[in-house]
């Protein structure tokens, strides 16, 4: 009996932290914080010195964000901003307030998270983050 509990508990547990692995983490990426919806296709994109960086409408260069994503791209994969297209693809920051609908949240600080929403949407000529603020 003690046997048949063990393999029960064990089986049990299993599917327990199946079910806490992100769909990114069982693909190899991580993300923080993990997104609240995620689809993914086929295929992957890497970043590199083809890529270059550029700002939407409206986004000051001088942008905790913008400075923030600058320095990473740069320092990571070697990205530009506003560097001269070498055949490769674009990263472009855009926002606006009010472009992201938050998902569902336990917060109870609504306005923060959707300041805080995000979008990434990836595709073969580039990758745009759109954001509803800084």
């Amino acid at each position: 009996m003690t046997n048949r509990f063990l393999i029960v508990s064990t089986l049990l547990s299993a599917a327990v932290y199946a079910d806490t692995v992100s769909r990114l983490w069982a693909r190899g990426y991580a993300a923080i914080p993990e997104p609240q919806q995620v689809e993914l296709r086929e295929g992957d994109l890497r970043f590199g010195p083809d890529w270059s960086f550029e700002l939407g409408p409206g986004v000051a260069a001088t942008d905790v964000a913008v400075e923030s994503l600058r320095e990473e791209l740069g320092t990571r994969f070697g990205l530009r901003a506003g560097g001269v297209l070498r055949g490769g693809s674009i990263v472009r920051l855009e926002m606006k307030a009010g472009s992201v609908a938050p998902g569902k949240s336990t917060d109870s600080d609504k306005q923060a998270i959707a300041d805080q929403a995000y979008r990434m949407d990836i595709s073969d000529s580039g990758v745009t983050l759109t954001a509803n603020a800084s």
